[in-house]
C-alpha cells in the first residue's frame, strides 16, 4: 500500500507558541469504551468511558512538565512505532500522595494531557501506558520534597488529539 502525500506546510505559523503542560488526567485503560470512539484524522471527536468512570485531574506547577514522544520505523520490519513519555513531579511527599502513586504505577492507564497551548492529546489509548516514580528529599532547606513521576505509553500511533468539549464528560465526578 503507497502512502500518499496530500498536503504540505506552504507557510511558517505566527511565533506565538508555549511549551509544557498545564493539567494531566489519568484513567485506567480498562475504563475506555470502544464502542463510543470516533477519530477524525487524527483527532478524537466522540470518547466515552464505562458508566461510573472518569478521567481524574492532576494539575502540575507552570514549567514542571513536559511532554516527548519518539517515532521508531523499521523499514526491514515494516512497521512504525511510537514512545510517548511525559514527566512531572509532584511535590510534598507525603502518605496519601505515596499511596496514590503507587496505585497508578500498578495500573495500565490512559493519559489526557492539556498542553499550554490549550489542546489536549490523548495517550495510551491503544495500548494503555505506565506510571513509574523516584521519590526525594534534598539536602538543603531549599531543595525539593518531591516525586518524579514518568508516564510512559507505546503506540501503533502518536498522540492523538481531543476535541476540548469532551473533556468536561470525561472529568465529571462518577456516579
Amino acid at each position: 500500500m503507497s502512502c500518499t502525500l496530500s498536503t504540505g506546510i506552504s507557510t511558517l505559523d505566527c511565533i506565538d507558541q508555549v511549551g509544557g503542560i498545564e493539567t494531566l488526567y489519568f484513567t485506567e485503560y480498562e475504563n475506555k469504551d470502544t464502542t463510543a470512539f470516533t477519530l477524525s484524522g487524527q483527532q478524537v471527536t466522540a470518547m466515552e468511558l464505562l458508566t461510573g468512570k472518569q478521567f481524574w485531574e492532576f494539575k502540575v506547577e507552570v514549567g514542571s512538565a513536559k511532554y516527548d514522544s519518539t517515532g521508531n520505523r523499521d523499514p526491514k520490519g515494516g512497521w512504525n512505532a511510537y514512545t510517548s513519555v511525559i514527566t512531572f513531579p509532584v511535590n510534598k511527599m507525603g502518605y496519601t500522595k505515596s499511596a496514590l502513586l503507587k496505585t497508578l504505577s500498578q495500573n495500565r492507564l490512559m493519559c489526557i494531557a492539556k498542553l499550554n497551548t490549550g489542546d489536549y492529546i490523548l495517550l495510551g489509548y491503544n495500548f494503555g501506558g505506565f506510571v513509574s516514580y523516584n521519590t526525594g528529599s534534598g539536602d538543603a532547606l531549599a531543595s525539593a520534597n518531591a516525586y518524579s513521576v514518568t508516564f510512559t505509553a507505546e503506540d501503533k500511533v502518536d498522540a492523538y488529539y481531543v476535541s476540548s468539549g469532551l473533556i468536561s464528560a470525561l472529568t465529571a465526578p462518577a456516579s
